[in-house]
């Protein structure tokens, strides 16, 4: 059933009064007004849509897509205008005064999520903004306030550069943000230099942000590259293993970078960012108040300001088998899982089939144990240590056999005295049939009734319950060898919330006296309850399929964007959500909302808006007159007009990795790579009448990877020559000659500037072309040097969202990017 809202839409674009979004404005005046002119650009993946134009909803006088006559929209619009360029920590409050046509005395204001400080009302034509004091956190990724002032169906938002009041010690704000132009930064209140390599904003709009990425702040605004191993000190602080780093969160959550620089690799030793480290696995906080970490063949030590110090082995080391000595003078082979004792003992395992080895206060390095004269021989990636010096560690262990092709595993957790006696405390360390990572061979019992299906990473309490990283779940452990399952089941999602989140395999697990777990992993601390419910403490990751959810904030979200991403001219976004749906994102809170289509029901139907259906939807374009254009695996293009009719045209669309390919023109014209349509290497042209035809012919270019229009009509294409210019009639010309692998998706503005998204594994670079052929890099994941990087994580798709900001789609979220 469709939900009302969008009825409601298609009404209010027929007989209803539409509202006007607008460009904020940080200079000048503070001004936010309505945009009321200008011309068509292209969307994402080819589909045009206006921007900083026409704020209008309403379609063009005498048209709607379908053949029937409407009256033209009338605009209402609303401005926001503030007393002051900025707003300033601890400093003194702003004046905002919504202005229109319109009565604005029952204005309605509001804060953007994010946004610090305070509003002394929320109705009325003006309204007072409190700045946050020196007390309150602002962390490094609140670039800026953003206002929004609501009338009717009117609204307006205004965007205040935030600046940290002088002498303040709390973190800047976000990297890559500079005052706006002719805004004046106070005396003693600079704003760090924005690094070359990052010179736009960049935050979200809409959906789950997720990926490697290194910030330090509060909550879910800090953001983790990797996390991996994880420890707890005496004070509830957390201590994690990040990239090339590591971090450290208060118990509220707040994170710092302690020692090491994101990205930098190697072995020197230092305070802060001038340490390096090669290959961090373990961590742990001992009794001298100190954190110890594996690295690689190393035992590094960090004091609490952040000084790194080799404490024992070297990395040159090429024996096979650790050497026992003091300090530098030992060699590890490899060291995996570590723990300490109560007299500050460090013991680590060392090697595939390990050993543990023991390193004493002052450096002392011994073998106590080899795990080769065990009847299995496995290998372990968990360890800890009892009050009384009992030693737990994860043994599992996979073997196929090449004739029947049968698997069979064993896992179990293994206990060794003091005198060296070794036993098994629960599961099995003899081969059974069965897949290691099986989640159906996994069992809560006593002992050897239990089962395990890859046991790693180990925490224990103060009363020897130990708590065991197993695939995605967490297993609790008695004294008595009883296993129960704590977090974890078959049906969650990794990092969400409740009692049926999910973890995965090589997270890392500590505990605090009180029994409240601590996991790291997966972009995330996240914090479990006695009760079993997981709580995220810090970043925020991916889950394993967005909620596909209409609404704002984190319980709205997206199935997955294929790669479909226009916009409209009021700043809408639209995209084709892999559960078979047409999703529009409103430009103030980035509400979500399905328009066309029924999450879940992939039948191809044609119809009204209540009717249509999507077997899947893949690559999006939007025309002139607000038509847009839906590829899917081998299906036919699906056009649907202004009131979300759904017809199919006449031509298949691509298939396979080209099913994403798609671009409208400003007339109704739709191209496609020509695949399965009428040629075998080029691209194809169908008419609004569903008239197809080969509109380019490429023999020895491949297919197009990226298609896009302007305003002019000329097509884009990304082909193996580079980026080739074809006019409205198919002559063609060279347009930036260079082989562009990974070039993801194009768009133009409204001076047909061309904007090209690149990635190279988790970097991202977005390139402007000028018609007359001048380029310029707009954006660049920042490199390590330049400090804290912010990933946007698999980018696949462009749109313009205004006439200064584009938008980026990565699958489950979509950003906005403030251009320079």
């Amino acid at each position: 059933m469709l939900p009302s809202i969008v009825q409601s839409a298609r009404v209010s674009q027929v007989i209803s009064v539409i509202f006007c979004v607008f460009i904020a404005a940080c200079g000048g005046g503070g001004s936010s007004t309505a945009a009321t002119g200008g011309s068509p650009s292209t969307g994402a993946a080819g589909g045009a849509s206006p921007t900083g134009g026409s704020a209008s909803l309403g379609t063009p006088s005498g048209s709607n897509g379908g053949g029937a006559t409407i009256p033209a929209a009338v605009a209402t619009t609303l401005s926001i205008k503030a007393n002051g360029d900025r707003a300033v920590q601890d400093g003194s409050t702003v004046q905002l005064t919504a202005s229109g046509p319109m009565s604005t005395e029952s204005a309605q204001w509001v804060l953007a999520p994010s946004s610090p400080g305070s509003l002394d009302r929320t109705s009325g034509s003006t309204v007072t903004y409190t700045p946050p004091g020196t007390d309150a956190n602002v962390n490094n990724t609140v670039a800026s306030v953003v206002v929004i002032a609501t009338v009717g169906t009117a609204s307006a938002r205004i965007e205040l550069p935030l600046t940290l009041s002088p002498g303040t010690t709390t973190a800047p704000p976000a990297l890559g943000v500079s005052p706006a132009p002719g805004a004046a930064t106070p005396p003693g209140a600079a704003d760090p230099p924005v690094p070359a390599s990052s010179t736009a904003n960049v935050r979200l709009l809409a959906g789950i942000e997720y990926g490697p990425s290194i910030v330090n702040g509060t909550g879910s605004a800090a953001r983790f590259a990797g996390p991996g191993f994880i420890a707890r000190d005496s004070k509830g602080n957390l201590y994690v293993t990040d990239d090339a780093m590591v971090r450290k969160s208060t118990k509220d959550g707040v994170v710092t970078t302690l020692a090491g620089k994101p990205g930098a690799y190697g072995h020197v030793d230092g305070t802060g960012a001038a340490a390096r480290f090669d290959d961090l696995e373990g961590i742990v906080f001992n009794v001298d108040g100190n954190i110890y970490v594996a690295d690689k063949k190393t035992i590094r030590r960090i004091t609490q300001d952040g000084t790194v110090t080799t404490f024992a082995g070297n990395q040159s080391a090429t024996t096979r088998d650790g050497i026992d000595g003091n300090g530098t003078a030992a060699s590890f082979t490899w060291i995996g899982a570590m723990a300490a004792d109560n007299a500050g003992n460090l013991y680590v395992v060392d090697g595939d089939v390990p050993a543990i080895r023991r390193i004493t206060p002052s450096g002392d390095v011994a073998t106590i144990f080899r795990v080769a004269g065990l009847p299995i021989v496995g290998r372990a990636r968990g360890i800890a240590i009892d009050a009384a010096g009992n030693i737990y560690y994860s043994d599992w262990n996979f073997k196929k056999d090449c004739i029947s092709c049968q698997e069979f595993f064993s896992s179990a957790i293994r206990k060794i005295t003091p005198a060296g006696v070794v036993t098994t405390l629960a599961g099995t360390p003899d081969l059974i049939p069965g897949n290691l990572y099986s989640q159906s061979l996994r069992r809560d019992g006593t002992g050897s009734e239990a089962r395990f299906s890859s046991p790693g990473r180990i925490a224990i309490d103060g009363s020897g319950t130990l708590f065991v990283m197993d695939g995605d779940s967490i297993r609790k452990v008695t004294r008595e060898g009883v296993v129960t399952t704590v977090a974890g089941t078959r049906s969650g999602n990794l990092n969400t919330d409740g009692p049926d989140a999910l973890f995965s395999t090589y997270d890392g697990i500590t505990v605090d006296p009180d029994g409240i777990l601590y996991v790291s992993g997966n972009y995330a601390i996240r914090r479990v309850q006695q009760n079993g419910d997981v709580v995220m403490l810090a970043g925020r990751g991916p889950v394993s399929r967005g909620s596909g959810k209409d609404g704002t904030g984190p319980e709205s979200g997206f199935a997955y964007i294929s790669g479909g991403l226009v916009s409209d001219p009021a700043g809408n976004l639209y995209v084709a959500d892999d559960n078979c749906t047409i999703r529009q994102i409103t430009p103030l809170l980035g509400a979500i909302t399905t328009i066309v289509g029924s999450a879940g029901d992939c039948n191809r139907v044609d119809g009204d808006v209540t009717k249509a259906r999507f077997a899947r939807a893949a690559g999006l374009a939007r025309d002139g007159s607000g038509n847009l254009y839906v590829t899917g695996t081998a299906s036919p293009i699906r056009k649907i007009n202004r009131q979300y009719d759904v017809i199919s045209l006449a031509q298949s669309s691509p298939g396979g990795a080209l099913e994403t390919v798609i671009a409208a023109d400003q007339a109704g014209n739709v191209y496609v790579p020509a695949t399965n349509v009428t040629a075998t290497d080029g691209i194809a042209k169908i008419t609004p009448a569903g008239t197809a035809s080969t509109f380019a012919t490429l023999p020895t270019d491949g297919l197009p990877r990226a298609l896009t229009t302007d305003s002019e009509g000329n097509v884009f294409a990304v082909t193996n020559a580079g980026i080739l210019k074809f006019n409205p009639a198919g002559a063609r010309t060279v347009y930036a000659a260079a082989n562009l692998p990974s070039t993801r998706a194009m768009t133009t503005d409204r001076l047909n500037n061309l904007y090209v998204l690149s990635t190279v594994g988790i970097d991202v670079m977005i390139q402007k072309i000028t018609p007359d052929n001048q380029i310029t890099t707009v954006y660049k994941t920042p490199d390590p040097d330049a400090g804290p990087r912010v990933s946007i994580y698999f980018p696949n798709a462009l749109a313009m969202f205004d006439a200064t900001t584009l938008a980026i789609s990565n699958g489950r979220g979509i950003f906005l990017l403030k251009l320079p």
